[in-house]
């Protein structure tokens, strides 16, 4: 008579315990090092801030955008747009790229009011991010302001692919955010 006969299920089931502890433990491992959700700066805050005041947020963007008009100015390195990739396999065509590497990358940001007359008080908090991870951010600095367009003072971006600008304006009590893909070659 065989002693083992009625060991193989056991061992399976453990097996199998073992095999989903070790899944379980790499999804925590590469979404925690891979999509650090609490670094999202869309509002550029906190998400414990913007999800505890996420209505208010709303509710200033829909005033914002009832008074004024944010349009984005960037640069152009050639008249065809960058063809990209995502990771599913999805092409995405960018129409504004920055320069990798140069020091003298700029853009500018028109405000008005919707009846077209510039606006000139406004003050603008700009920021320079990647989608996966908020370790490269850049805050940019915005140098002048001239007839509703505010320019931004230079800077660098030293990686290659997708970034976002992040606008934060307000003029007077009215805040609205803004966000911009962009791609650096």
């Amino acid at each position: 008579m065989n002693s083992h006969k009625g060991r193989g299920w056991p061992l399976s089931i453990i097996g199998i315990f073992i095999f989903l502890a070790i899944m379980l433990f790499g999804i925590l491992y590469i979404s925690l090092r891979y999509v650090p959700v609490n670094k999202e700066n869309v509002y550029q805050m906190g998400y414990q801030e913007v999800d505890k005041n996420f209505n208010a947020i709303h509710d200033a963007q829909k005033i914002f955008d009832a008074g004024y008009k944010v349009v984005f100015d960037m640069p152009k390195l050639s008249e065809e747009p960058v063809e990209t990739m995502r990771a599913n396999g999805e092409k995405v065509y960018f129409d504004h790229c920055f320069a990798l590497n140069a020091k003298n990358n700029t853009l500018a940001i028109q405000v008005s009011d919707l009846s077209g007359k510039a606006v000139g008080d406004a003050k603008i908090s700009l920021l320079l991010t990647r989608f996966e991870t908020s370790e490269f951010d850049k805050e940019i600095a915005v140098a002048s302001a001239k007839e509703g367009v505010y320019s931004s003072e230079p800077f660098e971006i030293d990686r290659a692919g997708r970034w976002k600008v992040v606008a934060k304006v307000s003029v007077g009590d009215k805040t609205g955010y803004f966000e911009h893909c962009v791609y650096a070659r």
